[in-house]
C-alpha cells in the first residue's frame, strides 16, 4: 500500500506547506518510459504526503477501469503528438490516458509472511508441540527463570510451561517467542507446517503453490466459511468437485465429507477452525460480498500461482460465450482482486456494472463483470489458464479462429497516423 510505504518514511521528511516530502531511498517502482511508452522499474525520486483535499476525483475509463485521484493529480495523454502530463481536471470525456496493459511483478518467495502480523491472540490457532520449538525456548532462557523469560517476551508463565509439557501452543504466543529469539518472519515460517483443531491436525505450510491458489480460486468461487469450524464448498460438475477433492488431500493431508444433496450437485466440507481462520486472513468469507484477493496472497504470487488461481475461480463463477469470457460478482473487491490478476497475465477486458435480483423476492444487488473478448485474448487466456472445466476450455478452442482488434485504453494514435497519411496524399 502506498500510504505504508510513505508514512513509514516520515522520520526523515522535511515538513512542506501543505504535508511532507522525503528523499527517494532506492526504492523502485513501475513506472511509464515517456521514450518507450512501456512499463519499466524506476528509482523513486522523493515520497510525498500532501493534506487531502475536500473533494476527490473519480475517473472511469471506457473499459471500466478506475481511480480516485487528487484534481491535481498528473496521468498521461497524447496531446499534438506528444505523450504529455495531465491534470486530472483538465480530462474531457472521451479523452485518452495512458493506462498499463500488463503489471510486472516477480515475488520474492512465497511463503505469507505478512500474516505473521495478521495472527492475533483471540484468533485461537493452534499449532501441535515441536521438540524444535523446545530447543529454541531453552535457547534463550539463559540465566532466567521460566518466569522472568515469559515476563520479558509478554506472555503467560503458563503457555511455556505448556511447552514444556508438549502441549500445541497458541500460534500468536509461539511468534512472540520465536521473534524474541531474533528469527525472521522467513525463518518463523517456515518452522510452521500444522495447524491443530479439537485434536486434529491440518497441514499448513504458510507458502503459496500452483495448486493452493487454485484450491483458493474455487473457494472464492462457490465457497464459504461457515459456523462449526466447517468450510464449505458447492458445485455442479464433477471434474471440478474430484480435483477440489484431490487439491484438500495433498494440500491439508485431510479427507473431506462429501455429499450428494441432488443429482449432480455435491457440497464438500472440510473441518478446521485454524484453517478457517488463516483462509479468511487471506480473502475468503462466509458472504458473498466480503469475499476478495488479499494483498498478502498477490504480493506472493507468481504468474503461475495467479493463472492457478483465475482457474479456479473460473471454472467455479465464469461463463464461456461464443465471443467472450465473463465472471460475475458481488463483491467489488473481489472483483478489483480478479482485474489485477489479469493484468499481471497482460489480459485485456472491460468491466460493467450490472444490477441483478431475483424477481420473486424482489431482492436486487449490484455486481461487477469483467469481460474478455477479442482472439488475442482468448488465446493468452487459453495459454496461461488451463481450465480443469473441460466444457469451458472447448467453447474457447471453438472461438480461437476469429480475429480481433482489442483497442481499449489505448493512446490514441488515429490522429498522427491520419496527419501523416494527408502530408503524403495517401
Amino acid at each position: 500500500r502506498i500510504d505504508n510505504i510513505v508514512n513509514s518514511r516520515l522520520s526523515n521528511a522535511t515538513i512542506t506547506e501543505d504535508g511532507y516530502i522525503i528523499p527517494g531511498d532506492g526504492t523502485e517502482v513501475e513506472c511509464l518510459n515517456l521514450d518507450t511508452l512501456k512499463i519499466e522499474s524506476n528509482k523513486i525520486k522523493s515520497f510525498v504526503k500532501r493534506t487531502s483535499p475536500e473533494k476527490i476525483l473519480s475517473i472511469k475509463t471506457r473499459s471500466g477501469r478506475f481511480i480516485k485521484t487528487t484534481k491535481y493529480h498528473p496521468l498521461f495523454i497524447l496531446k499534438d503528438n506528444e505523450v504529455v502530463e495531465a491534470r486530472a481536471d483538465e480530462l474531457k470525456q472521451g479523452v485518452r490516458i495512458a493506462v498499463p496493459r500488463k503489471l510486472n511483478f516477480i515475488p520474492e518467495h512465497k511463503f505469507f509472511t505478512e500474516l505473521l502480523d495478521e495472527i492475533k491472540e483471540d484468533d485461537k490457532i493452534y499449532i501441535p508441540y515441536s521438540e524444535e520449538y523446545k530447543l529454541i525456548l531453552l535457547s534463550i532462557k539463559g540465566d532466567l527463570t521460566w518466569k522472568q523469560l515469559s515476563d520479558k517476551i509478554g506472555i503467560s508463565h503458563y503457555v511455556i510451561k505448556g511447552l514444556l509439557d508438549k502441549q500445541s501452543i497458541n500460534l500468536f504466543y509461539l511468534i512472540n517467542i520465536l521473534k524474541y529469539a531474533n528469527l525472521s518472519d522467513l525463518e518463523i515460517i517456515k518452522l510452521i507446517n500444522q495447524l491443530i483443531s479439537n485434536g486434529k491436525k491440518t497441514n499448513f505450510n504458510f507458502q503459496n503453490s500452483a495448486e493452493f491458489s487454485r484450491f483458493f480460486g474455487y473457494l472464492l468461487a462457490e465457497g464459504r466459511l461457515a459456523n462449526s469450524s466447517q468450510i464449505w464448498f458447492t458445485n455442479g460438475d464433477k471434474e471440478i468437485v474430484e480435483d477440489y477433492i484431490q487439491l484438500v488431500k495433498k494440500l491439508f493431508n485431510k479427507s473431506p465429507l462429501v455429499r450428494e444433496y441432488k443429482p449432480r450437485c455435491w457440497d464438500v466440507i472440510i473441518f478446521s477452525e485454524s484453517l478457517k481462520k488463516i483462509l479468511n486472513k487471506l480473502g475468503m468469507s462466509s458472504n458473498t460480498e466480503n469475499k476478495k484477493i488479499s494483498n498478502i496472497f498477490l504480493k506472493h504470487s507468481s504468474e503461475k500461482e495467479i493463472s492457478e488461481l483465475l482457474n479456479g475461480l473460473y471454472c467455479g463463477d465464469g461463463y464461456v460465450s461464443k465471443s467472450s469470457i465473463e465472471i460475475t460478482t458481488k463483491s467489488q473487491k473481489l472483483a478489483r482482486g480478479i482485474e489485477i490478476c489479469l493484468l499481471r497475465l497482460g489480459i485485456l477486458f472491460s468491466t460493467k456494472d450490472q444490477i441483478k435480483g431475483i424477481k420473486s423476492s424482489c431482492v436486487s444487488g449490484n455486481y461487477k463483470t469483467i469481460v474478455i473478448s477479442g482472439v488475442n485474448n482468448f488465446i493468452k487466456f487459453h495459454q496461461d489458464i488451463k481450465l480443469i472445466h473441460q466444457s469451458k476450455n472447448r467453447r474457447i478452442l471453438n472461438y480461437l479462429s476469429k480475429k480481433s482488434n482489442p483497442n481499449l485504453d489505448l493512446i490514441e494514435i488515429n490522429t498522427l497516423i491520419k496527419e501523416i497519411s494527408k502530408e503524403q496524399n495517401i
